[in-house]
């Protein structure tokens, strides 16, 4: 029985489709409580829609109070535009960091500046996690330049120091798969997941390793001249009370027990692997499902199959009782000697697996 199904899936499901889904969600900015993720939700309902299913947004608030199980939702952010400007010295003057290029070089979920920004000089941290970094160190009013983890930072330097801002260089290394200096024109998630809004203000910025090691350079050579780097720092954002939304499809069984497919759809603009390849590789196995139940060559599964694509942790909801749930890993793989490439592979059997999987759960 299950040999006969899984054949049926092998002819119908798409690797390419599952790839374009996957490339349509990369193309939004899917902040947690964001309107970017909504509007890839909304995509995402709208796409599987087209394809037959029932499907819909569930939106749920996220106002800073409310909590769903041990989840605190935050309050909802947005940003219309950022920039980090190198100012002085004036010889070397040059944007360092534009939201309008790139979204993952503002810090996720950073706060505003005042309307006509802030100048401020830059100081530089090695790590900054310590207490001990910050000897003979002044921060206060200042920008720190720091390879640190990016909350322990701002803990020390901003909310025990006084510094205004952040700017992050680092890139996580993992020898021999990632060696320092492989991804040195690559960008690294400043703090994943970023501020609540509750916290002490500051904003956030992040460079490549490239361009931190640079400023870093600059910074030496003016401090023995006894001169400052200045910056110049524009970020207008906000965090409002607001909505947090999941993108919930469904496949109709005979009975109230459901098989729940779960992906998360938020992180940054570009982010394919983590997770838009998830959400494309089960939104094409719900696809294909869906269309050989329509055309009567396989039967209505005995238990509902839903495909639930979330913001990662805090978007799931707690009316969710699955009887079993297939969460699905991420089908896009980084090439460990080239790590400014992307390898996908073949996806047909993977998703065929997953749809058989589903299947077998249905009937036990």
């Amino acid at each position: 029985m299950f040999k006969s199904i899984r054949e049926l899936l092998e002819r119908e499901v798409s690797g390419q489709s599952a790839f374009n889904f996957l490339s349509e969600i990369s193309r939004y900015h899917r902040i947690q409580a964001s309107p970017g993720i909504r509007e890839a939700v909304e995509w995402a309902v709208e796409s599987m829609k087209s394809h037959g299913l029932e499907a819909e947004a569930h939106s749920y608030p996220a106002d800073g109070s409310s909590f769903y199980w041990s989840d605190h939702l935050f309050k909802e952010w947005s940003c219309e535009d950022a920039e980090l400007r190198l100012i002085e010295p004036e010889e070397e003057a040059q944007p360092l960091a534009l939201w309008s290029e790139t979204k993952l070089s503002l810090i996720e979920r950073c706060h505003p500046t005042p309307e006509e920004g802030v100048e401020a000089d830059v100081v530089v941290l090695e790590k900054g996690e310590e207490v001990s970094d910050y000897k003979n160190v002044d921060v206060r009013g200042k920008v720190v330049l720091t390879n640190g983890d990016v909350a322990r930072v701002h803990e020390l330097a901003v909310e025990r120091y006084g510094a205004i801002g952040i700017i992050f260089d680092g890139m996580s290394l993992n020898p021999p798969i990632r060696r320092e200096g492989d991804l040195d024109d690559a960008l690294q998630r400043g703090r994943s997941g970023g501020w609540t809004g509750d916290e002490k203000p500051c904003f956030g910025f992040v460079l490549t390793p490239r361009k931190g090691r640079w400023l870093r350079q600059l910074v030496g050579k003016q401090r023995k001249k006894k001169k400052p780097v200045k910056v110049f720092t524009r970020v207008d954002s906000k965090f409002y009370e607001g909505t947090i939304e999941n993108a919930v499809a469904k496949i109709p069984g005979e009975t109230e027990e459901e098989v729940t497919i779960v992906a998360h759809i938020c992180h940054p603009q570009g982010y394919a692997n983590d997770n838009a390849s998830g959400c494309g590789a089960a939104m094409e196995a719900a696809r294909a499902l869906q269309r050989l139940i329509s055309r009567g060559e396989l039967a209505r599964p005995e238990r509902t199959i839903r495909v639930t694509l979330v913001p990662e942790m805090g978007g799931s909801s707690p009316k969710c009782r699955p009887a079993w749930e297939i969460r699905m890993p991420a089908p896009v793989r980084q090439k460990p000697l080239s790590p400014s490439n992307l390898l996908t592979p073949h996806l047909r059997g993977q998703l065929s697996h997953l749809a058989s999987r589903s299947v077998n759960a249905l009937s036990t």
